[in-house]
């Protein structure tokens, strides 16, 4: 089983699009029962407060199933594992503890929406693919 962590661009992607072309790979994720999903509290806050505010009622729903069967990590050893990224890879900060909890989630890859030009991509500890790019 693969071990995936999905970055909050990938959730919104399956979420608001969930019926056009460009969710279909997003939803792939979602679906297939051998992805062992991960997350972090930095998603959940990337993601489920904007929905709720502006009263996207599905779109939370959406999200709250997600995390309840995504597996996460301790916030402060992702902040301190986070610092961590950055100094070794000059990986912007929300993207590094986005490569934090991957690596201590034990990630098999973390996908993003991100496009290859960011740094992001700079991580080696942990294979980064864009969602476009499956």
């Amino acid at each position: 089983m693969a071990r995936i962590f999905l970055d909050s661009g990938v959730l919104v992607a399956a979420a608001r699009d969930a019926e056009a072309a460009i969710a279909e790979p997003a939803l792939y994720f979602l679906e297939d029962p051998q992805h062992q999903l991960l997350t972090s509290p930095f998603v959940y806050l990337e993601t489920v407060p904007k929905a709720s505010h502006y009263g996207r009622l599905k779109e939370v729903e959406f999200y709250e199933q997600y995390f309840a069967r995504a597996e996460s990590h301790d916030l402060f050893a992702i902040f301190e594992r986070g610092l961590d990224v950055i100094d070794r890879y000059g990986v912007g900060p929300m993207d590094a503890l986005h490569v934090a909890a991957a690596e201590l989630l034990n990630a098999d890859e973390l996908v993003t929406v991100e496009k290859p030009d960011k740094s992001i991509y700079r991580a080696r500890s942990i294979r980064v693919s864009y969602l476009y790019h499956q």
